[in-house]
C-alpha cells in the first residue's frame, strides 16, 4: 500500500511545487537558499528547477 504521508527523497519532476512543504524544504536544502529566496525566484523565473538554480547562482556571483 502506498502511504502518501511518507517523505520522498527527491521530487518527481524538475518543477518545484510550493504547495508541498516537504518539497520546499528539500529544494531549499539542495539549492542552499531560504524559503523566501526560493519563493522570490519562483515568482521571477517560474517553477522550473533549472531556471531557479540559474537565477540563484547569478545572484550569488
Amino acid at each position: 500500500m502506498n502511504d502518501n504521508s511518507e517523505i520522498k527523497e527527491t521530487p518527481d519532476e524538475p518543477r518545484i511545487n510550493i504547495e508541498e512543504p516537504w518539497e520546499m524544504n528539500l529544494w531549499c536544502a539542495l539549492l542552499k537558499c531560504t524559503k523566501d529566496e526560493l519563493l522570490t525566484a519562483i515568482k521571477l523565473v517560474g517553477n522550473h528547477e533549472k531556471d531557479i538554480r540559474n537565477y540563484l547562482n547569478s545572484k550569488n556571483e
